[in-house]
């Protein structure tokens, strides 16, 4: 079905019997609560490309914009935070999934983007860069463009080029 709206659309996201489309550039978020039978727009609090996955019973969004640290949650899909949250590193963030697994991160939110560090947060609202003493990082200095959870593990795949890492105690 159409969603009815003129509009570049990038993530689609899916939780708690919600489906939620992602703008490349803009601030109009759209969600479906009947399957993508109708579409219904939200406003996202900051304009730019957005990427975002489903955890934790909710929805966060970071956008993906050179040189920003935005990020915003909503519960049900439709909502979103009124003001952004600021992610603690100011750089490209490129991607956020939630991990499942056991280890450092499990029940928690990663981000990755062009450098080698990495976000994480247990909730979508408040965004950490280090775990108590140890700055979390990954090995290279690289475009990180992906996080995804396999087997226990966290893995990253650089964009661009054939490195990838992961981790077994993640991270």
């Amino acid at each position: 079905n159409s969603t009815g709206t003129n509009g570049n659309y990038g993530d689609v996201i899916f939780g708690d019997g919600t489906l939620v489309m992602l703008p490349v550039a803009g601030n109009v978020a759209l969600y479906s609560i009947d399957g993508g039978e109708t579409w219904v727009q939200s406003t996202l609090p900051h304009s730019g490309s957005w990427t975002g996955c489903y955890g934790n019973h909710g929805f966060v969004a970071i956008c993906t914009d050179e040189n920003t640290a935005v990020a915003t949650y909503s519960q049900d899909g439709k909502t979103w935070t009124s003001s952004p949250i600021s992610l603690p590193i100011t750089q490209k963030w490129n991607c956020v999934k939630y991990a499942h697994t056991q280890g450092v991160v499990a029940g928690q939110y990663i981000a990755v983007g062009n450098s080698s560090n990495i976000a994480i947060s247990s909730t979508g609202l408040s965004w950490l860069s280090e775990d108590g003493n140890d700055s979390i990082t990954l090995p290279t200095h690289q475009n990180w463009t992906s996080v995804f959870e396999a087997d226990g593990k966290i893995f990253a795949v650089g964009g661009n080029s054939n490195i990838a890492a992961y981790s077994i105690n993640c991270l």
